[in-house]
């Protein structure tokens, strides 16, 4: 069976997880927790990598990292392997403490990072270890909703630009996840990405083009997906929606994410030119798109017709 793809580049952002081995605790006390962020200080120092969120749980961890070079696998093999040998040492016992191999996603940062983060800093209210996630000490969450310092390693001004650095409305929008089902692993595609189709294109031009990297990862071969030209939906609009500018540029927002490798700043150059509009206010548009589509049949029938003409399928609109 292979191995979990590891694709390593500059900026990567990843959602980390790693499991104790056979579902055992990894951390016995809170000084192996704290023992644990000082390794996460020390890869930090070592490797410059960005944590943009953690999440310390008894069995495991999750994190949010971003990688300025590309070197994840020596960071997290320094990481897990010098707080196994401390937790080892302590307790007087050998062998795994992780179970098999960690799992790193790559994510698209501009587009599910927001998900993410909040899907991390409620694990401990899904796993009834609080009721509020202000109240667990061991995530990255109480530097997010107040003004404490940060340590060096963990950076929140990212994420919380989503929300025009607002710490009361990133508050909202994590505890409006409260008690909800979230999924999070259902995003993701092709197995280790969790972003678009264009996100997933970008990945496979840059970083992927060995024949010899596919032979044995059916992941990889699923990756073969044409990809669209942002020049080829505005002119497919343009002939859908003459006389709407406002529609037509709304749809090229949407496809354009879902179709191209376009950053949200990209996006907002090509449709809106040089008409001042920020990058959350387009990612909005997206997510009430999406949204629509799921709950009106009329509406994502009209969507569905639109991508086929993109796509040149022969249909009428």
């Amino acid at each position: 069976m292979a191995r979990p793809l590891r694709l390593e580049y500059s900026g990567a952002f990843y959602h980390i997880i790693a499991r104790g081995n056979e579902k055992k605790n990894i951390y016995r006390s809170d000084e192996d927790k704290r023992k644990f962020l000082f390794y996460l200080k020390e890869a930090h120092n070592r490797f410059n990598i960005v944590v943009h969120a953690y999440c310390l749980m008894d069995n495991h961890y999750h994190l949010i990292l971003e990688t300025p070079y590309p070197n994840l696998s020596r960071c997290m093999q320094f990481l897990n392997s010098s707080y196994t040998t401390y937790h080892n040492v302590k307790n007087k016992r050998v062998g795994h403490l992780f179970q098999g191999r960690y799992k790193a996603v790559i994510v698209e940062e501009d587009r599910y990072i927001q998900g993410l983060s909040r899907y991390i800093h409620l694990n401990p209210v899904r796993a009834n270890k609080v009721e509020f996630p202000e109240k667990f000490r061991w995530s990255s969450y109480v530097y997010y909703i107040t003004k404490k310092n940060p340590p060096a390693y963990l950076k929140v001004d990212f994420v919380l630009n989503f929300f025009n650095k607002n710490r009361t409305t990133y508050k909202k929008f994590v505890e409006e996840g409260i008690g909800k089902e979230e999924d999070i692993f259902s995003k993701i595609r092709e197995g280790f990405i969790l972003g678009n189709s264009g996100f997933i294109e970008t990945l496979k031009a840059k970083y992927l083009v060995k024949p010899d990297r596919t032979e044995d990862l059916p992941d990889l071969r699923r990756l073969r997906k044409k990809y669209i030209s942002s020049e080829k939906i505005l002119k497919t609009l343009k002939t859908v929606y003459p006389d709407n500018e406002n529609k037509r540029n709304k749809f090229a927002v949407y496809f354009m994410r879902k179709f191209t490798d376009k950053t949200l700043q990209d996006i907002v150059n090509v449709v809106y030119g040089r008409k001042k509009m920020s990058s959350s206010a387009i990612s909005k548009i997206v997510s009430r798109i999406d949204a629509k589509r799921g709950n009106d049949n009329k509406f994502s029938e009209e969507l569905l017709k639109i991508e086929k003409k993109i796509k040149n399928v022969n249909v009428k609109v």
